[in-house]
């Protein structure tokens, strides 16, 4: 979890099966749904000229121009908004 009373800690997102309790259908219809939050993602270069209150960088492989990286930390408002992830690759 990036933000919130929560965050830092992992989350477990519980699926919910449906189904109705009245039917004239001889099967039963099951809907399962699972309980998210929207986010939008987005590049560096696209984020270029704004700003934004919460920012969250995934780092899966190095940064090849050291200008990516500071565009992708300098989006954010305040220091508190903003996480980064740096996958281990095991190097």
């Amino acid at each position: 979890i990036v933000t919130g009373s929560r965050k830092g800690s992992r989350a477990v997102i519980p699926r919910i099966d449906m189904a109705p309790s009245e039917t004239q259908l001889p099967f039963i219809l099951k809907r399962r749904q699972f309980l998210v939050l929207l986010s939008f993602p987005m590049t560096i270069h696209r984020s270029q000229g704004q700003l934004f209150d919460k920012v969250g960088v995934y780092l899966h492989s190095p940064v090849f121009v050291h200008g990516q990286l500071y565009v992708a930390l300098s989006r954010v408002r305040y220091a508190n908004g903003l996480r980064v992830y740096v996958a281990d690759n095991g190097d």
